[in-house]
C-alpha cells in the first residue's frame, strides 16, 4: 500500500496531472502512517490556493526535501502506474467505507436503534459516497481515463488510440478503432465489403485487438470458410466443397489453429435489432471486445415504426452510435452498409454520402464513412480502361472526423479471397504446388472445419 500511497501522492505533487483529477475524488483519511500528514498538507492547500508548494507540503511530517524529490521523481517515471493505482486505490478505500458504513449500522440496530432513522443515516452515507464518484466527480475519472488513453498511445509505439486496423494507411486515417466511434463500410452489390471486412476482422485480431463479427447474412461456418479462404489465398469455392489436396488441406488446417487462437468471434443472432444489440453486450462482457462488425444495416429492423423504414434505419444508427459510446459497450462499432443506385447513373460511378441507402441518419451518425468500390466492375470486358484498373479496390474516406478524406487503394486477389494494401501483396496460393497431389474430398459439414 505505501508504494501506491507514496507514487500517488508524488503525482500530485510533480503537478504533471492537474491535482484536482486527483483531491476531488481521493480523501486524506484514505492515507495511512506517515502519508497522512502529508496528504492533509496537499489537501488543505488545494483547497486555499488551488496549488501545492512541496516544500510547505512538508511541514509537520516525518518526510524531508529529498524523500518528497524522490517521490517527485517515481511518479514521472511510472505516470502510468500512478493511474492504474490511483483507480485501485480509490475503489479499496471506497469499499473501506462502505463495509465500515454497514458495520456501524448493524451494531446501531443491535442496540436498539429505530429501523427508519438508521436506514435514513445509511441512505445519506451511501449517497454522499456514490455521488461523489459517479457524478461530481465523474468529470475527474472522465479526465484521467482520457489521459490514461493518451499515455498509453504514446507508449504503445504505434501512436494509435485504439487497437490497430491492420492496415496501415488506415491507421494513419483513423488512428486505429477508437473506441465509442460509428463506422459505415457502404457500397453496392459485389464490391467486396464483406471480404474487406473480414479483413479487417482478421488483421486487427491478428495486431491484439478482440473483434465480434456479427454476421445476419451468411451462417458462422460460412464465414470461417471465407476467413480461411482470406489467410490461406486458396479460392472459397474449394474450401467450401473441400476440392483441396493434401497441401493445401494442411495450409487450411494450419490456418484454422492460427485463428483458434485469436480473439475474433462470430456470432449469428436473429436480424431483430435488439438481439443484436444484447449479443454485442454478451460478446463484450465475455472477451472485453474492442470492435464490432455488423453485416448489414439494411438486414436488421426494428419493429413499431409501420412501414417507416427511413425513421427505423434512423433509430437503429442512433442506438448503435449510443452504444459504441455507453460504457457497457465502450467500443469501435463498424456497420456494413448498402447504397442506392443513384451512384450508378453518374459518370464514373463513383459513390458519394447522399448515395447511403434509407436514411440521412448513417452520415450524420457516422464518425467515418469509408466507400467499397471497384470501377474494374463498371467496365466492358477487354478493354484496355478495365485492364488498367484490374483487382483495384478503392477504399474512399469520404467522412472522418479524425483525420483527413482521401481514397487508399488496395488490391484484391484474382479469387476475391483478400484485399490488401498494394505493399503487402499475398503469394499467390498455388504458386509452386506440385500438379499431381491427390485431391482429399470430405463431406461438407461444420465437422470438417478444423477449428
Amino acid at each position: 500500500m505505501e508504494n501506491k500511497q507514496e507514487i500517488i501522492l508524488g503525482t500530485i505533487l510533480s503537478g504533471t496531472i492537474s491535482v484536482r483529477a486527483f483531491t476531488a475524488v481521493l480523501k486524506p483519511h484514505f492515507f495511512k502512517g506517515p502519508y497522512r500528514k502529508l496528504a492533509d498538507n496537499i489537501w488543505a492547500q488545494v483547497e486555499k490556493y488551488d496549488a501545492i508548494d512541496p516544500g510547505l507540503a512538508t511541514e509537520g511530517t516525518v518526510l524531508n526535501q529529498q524523500d518528497v524529490m524522490r517521490m517527485i521523481t517515481n511518479s514521472i517515471t511510472l505516470r502510468q502506474a500512478a493511474l492504474d493505482y490511483f483507480n485501485q486505490f480509490y475503489l479499496e478505500n471506497t469499499n473501506n467505507e462502505l463495509a465500515l458504513l454497514l458495520t456501524k449500522a448493524t451494531q446501531e440496530l443491535t442496540n436498539g436503534g429505530r429501523y427508519a432513522e438508521v436506514m435514513a443515516q445509511i441512505e445519506a452515507a451511501y449517497k454522499d459516497l456514490t455521488t461523489r464518484a459517479n457524478f461530481e466527480d465523474k468529470r475527474s475519472n472522465q479526465t484521467i481515463n482520457t489521459i490514461q488513453q493518451i499515455e498509453r498511445a504514446m507508449e504503445s509505439g504505434t501512436n494509435l488510440v485504439g487497437p490497430s486496423t491492420g492496415f496501415n494507411s488506415w491507421d494513419e486515417y483513423l488512428g486505429g478503432w477508437q473506441p465509442s466511434d460509428l463506422v459505415y463500410l457502404a457500397g453496392r452489390p459485389a464490391m467486396g465489403k464483406t471480404t474487406l471486412s473480414l479483413c479487417l476482422s482478421y488483421e486487427t485480431a491478428k495486431k491484439g485487438g478482440k473483434v465480434g463479427f456479427i454476421t445476419l447474412e451468411m451462417t458462422p461456418e460460412q464465414l470461417r470458410k471465407k476467413l480461411l479462404a482470406a489467410i490461406t489465398g486458396i479460392p472459397y469455392q474449394r474450401i467450401n466443397r473441400g476440392q483441396l489436396n493434401a497441401r493445401q488441406f494442411d495450409q487450411v488446417f494450419k490456418a484454422g489453429e492460427e485463428l483458434a487462437e485469436m480473439d475474433l468471434h462470430i456470432e449469428n443472432p436473429t436480424s431483430q435489432f435488439d438481439m443484436v444489440l444484447d449479443t454485442m453486450y454478451a460478446v463484450k462482457e465475455s472477451f472485453d471486445t474492442d470492435l464490432f462488425i455488423i453485416d448489414y444495416m439494411q438486414l436488421m429492423y426494428k419493429e413499431g415504426f409501420n412501414n417507416n423504414r427511413n425513421g427505423e434505419i434512423g433509430y437503429m444508427s442512433r442506438r448503435l452510435k449510443e452504444s459504441a459510446s455507453a460504457d457497457r459497450l465502450n467500443a469501435c462499432i463498424i456497420c456494413l452498409s448498402q447504397l442506392n443506385r443513384a451512384n450508378e447513373m453518374s459518370k464514373g460511378k463513383t459513390p458519394g454520402l447522399h448515395n447511403l441507402r434509407d436514411s440521412g441518419s448513417l452520415e450524420q451518425d457516422a464518425d467515418a464513412v469509408i466507400f467499397v468500390h471497384r470501377p474494374e466492375y463498371y467496365l466492358p470486358e477487354g478493354t484496355p480502361e478495365r485492364e488498367d484498373v484490374k483487382n483495384e479496390v478503392y477504399a474512399i474516406f469520404e467522412k472522418n472526423r479524425h483525420g483527413q478524406t482521401s481514397t487508399i487503394k488496395m488490391k484484391r486477389t484474382e479469387e476475391f479471397t483478400t484485399i490488401y494494401e498494394e505493399a503487402d501483396q499475398p503469394d499467390p496460393w498455388n504458386q509452386g504446388e506440385p500438379p499431381e497431389l491427390p485431391t482429399i474430398s470430405t463431406p461438407n459439414t461444420s465437422d470438417n472445419i478444423p477449428f
